[in-house]
């Protein structure tokens, strides 16, 4: 009986496991159990991610972090709007929610409340 297995893993250690796994199974006698098997030694050769891959990996990651640095929090605009509101702006505030096209606060978009924020200062 014989089976092939191709396996392509990104975890060394998995992939190692695997390898002595199917290096100890012919050497596996079923009448005496699996405990009798001789340890060898695996080698495996690890799976070098191409440059390429690294460097889109890390573009990817720096423009998330940009995002991220740059994206201003919903709380930030309520916290802004409910002060704008309190001191009797309430009905511009509505008035610039409605701008969007929603009616409430959480139906906008996050990449508008940079200049949902601004619009807010002018009132």
């Amino acid at each position: 009986m014989n089976i092939k297995i191709d396996v392509n893993l990104k975890s060394p250690g998995l992939m190692a496991a695997i390898l002595a796994l199917a290096e100890a199974l012919p050497k596996v006698n079923l009448a005496t159990g699996i405990s009798s098997v001789v340890e060898d030694t695996v080698r495996v050769k690890e799976i070098e991610p191409k440059v390429e891959e690294v460097t889109k990996e890390k573009e990817v990651k720096e423009k998330k972090e940009r995002v991220v640095e740059n994206t201003i929090a919903l709380e930030e605009v309520r916290k802004v709007l409910a002060t704008k509101s309190k001191n009797g702006k309430q009905a511009e505030v509505k008035e610039l929610i409605k701008r969007y096209g929603v009616n409430k606060l959480t139906d906008i978009h996050p990449c508008n409340y940079k200049e949902l924020l601004e619009l807010a200062e002018v009132l």
